[in-house]
């Protein structure tokens, strides 16, 4: 009776252990993941499904063929099958945040290795020192030891997603571009990591080492140093991503400057024009004298059309954009509520209006003059702060979005869509939600953001 109790016992925890494993990873890598990635449709659906497949797929383990040598450790095939089995899972849990997710190859592979090394630590913590070295009781009280193990995991969690998930937010959906030498480095990384935590485990299970602790603070060392890697190689993205958008705002002043001057080239002009135009009005009968002034006065009004949004930023953006579309023969209709607009930094402002009306303004001026219409709205309902811009575009029925991004037909692929990506990359950095539609030969940017 005796021997049957402890039979079932050992394979009560042998399950739980399995099932511990596959629900840890999971978690771990959404840890990450849920702050970072755009979420696809059905997304309680997606995920509910995969865990429930993934929790279920590990459960096969039991089935594998098992073997072991006169010593009792195991052969070299059950090694080396394990081995397999543990990184066919990883590789599965990689597939199931694919489902759910919106998220490119490389940062997958990215996230997958951060969650697989905090997965591990904290298993070499509770499972390989606390339970098999510290107390070696605790496993024989099979709820004490899963109710350890559940607080253990949560807070350990908790505390990497303070340090590390939550900054996720900042990253706009978007770390490494899947390039083949970022997807080679992250999936030798990946390799190295699985490698590395089943050759400690293996010394610490079956070798000759006689302290195990040393093992298990190798192991813990170990993946701490890869997620240090993972956070060097996060920190050096971020600044990548800053010194772009710096660079962009630099072009932006620049663009600004050379507007500024041709419209002080152009006031210089008019006014040089105005000496001769002063002295044939007094050359001018009635009827000629006040068509002529009337010409006159239109011409003034390009320049005295200052944008009044109640944003004192809002307002020079949008008047020197305005003063460049009249001359381009571009309408741009405007209808904002500056004022809503506190919250935001300068900078963040200049990135989303300046790359939006930019990309509207170069969209439609390949077109004829009664197609170059610009529409924008800014207001505020219900504590959210709502921005649409829409303009013409040809062939909208028929473009096609990538990650929210219009597939560009340009040879320069690389730079292509990177206004976009600073646009979306503001608005998550106040929590907002950004769309992109196309149809009707029209294309419509709208964007909403809480208001603090």
């Amino acid at each position: 009776m005796l021997e049957m109790m402890k039979s079932f016992s050992d394979v009560r925890l042998k399950i739980f252990e399995e099932f511990r494993f596959a629900a840890e990873l999971l978690g771990a890598e959404l840890v990450f993941l849920i702050p970072f990635a755009k979420r696809k449709e059905n997304f309680m659906i997606r995920l509910s499904a995969g865990i429930l497949c993934f929790l279920l797929f590990a459960q096969l383990y039991f089935f594998l063929p098992k073997g072991g040598t006169k010593s009792g450790m195991p052969g070299l095939d059950m090694v080396i099958l394990s081995v397999v089995w543990y990184s066919f899972l990883v590789i599965l849990s990689m597939v199931c945040c694919k489902c759910c997710f919106k998220i490119g190859i490389c940062d997958l592979v990215f996230f997958t290795i951060a969650g697989f090394a905090a997965q591990h630590i904290e298993y070499a913590l509770i499972n390989e020192l606390l339970a098999m070295q510290l107390v070696h009781a605790l496993t024989e009280h099979f709820w004490l030891y899963a109710v350890v193990s559940l607080a253990s995991c949560t807070f350990f969690y908790m505390a990497v997603y303070r340090l590390f998930g939550s900054k996720m937010v900042q990253c706009g959906g978007e770390l490494f571009e899947d390039r083949p030498l970022f997807i080679l480095f992250s999936v030798l990384l990946l390799a190295v990591l699985v490698a590395s935590c089943f050759t400690e485990q293996h010394l610490f299970r079956f070798g000759d080492v006689r302290n195990g602790i040393l093992v298990v603070m190798t192991d813990v060392l170990i993946c701490t140093l890869i997620l240090l890697v993972q956070y060097g190689c996060y920190h050096s993205s971020q600044i990548y991503r800053e010194r772009r958008i710096v660079e962009q705002l630099l072009h932006e002043r620049q663009k600004q400057y050379l507007v500024s001057k041709e419209n002080m080239e152009a006031v210089t002009h008019k006014c040089h024009d105005l000496k001769h135009q002063i002295h044939a009005l007094e050359q001018m009968s009635g009827g000629q004298r006040s068509e002529f002034l009337e010409d006159i006065r239109q011409s003034v009004l390009v320049y005295d059309s200052m944008a009044q949004t109640g944003h004192e930023v809002l307002n020079t953006l949008l008047t020197e954009k305005s003063n460049y579309c009249e001359r381009h023969s571009v309408r741009l209709s405007i209808m904002a509520d500056g004022a809503a607009l506190g919250f935001m930094d300068v900078l963040d402002l200049y990135t989303l209006f300046g790359n939006a009306l930019d990309n509207a303004i170069e969209c439609v001026r390949q077109y004829p003059q009664e197609k170059r219409n610009i529409s924008l709205s800014v207001s505020v309902r219900r504590q959210f702060l709502m921005i649409e811009m829409s303009n013409y575009f040809e062939g909208a029925d028929r473009a096609e979005l990538r990650d929210g991004i219009p597939v560009t037909t340009k040879e320069d692929s690389y730079s292509h869509g990177y206004g976009i990506k600073s646009i979306y990359a503001v608005v998550k950095k106040y929590q907002g939600e950004m769309e992109i539609t196309m149809e009707r030969s029209m294309f419509v940017l709208g964007i909403v953001i809480p208001v603090p």
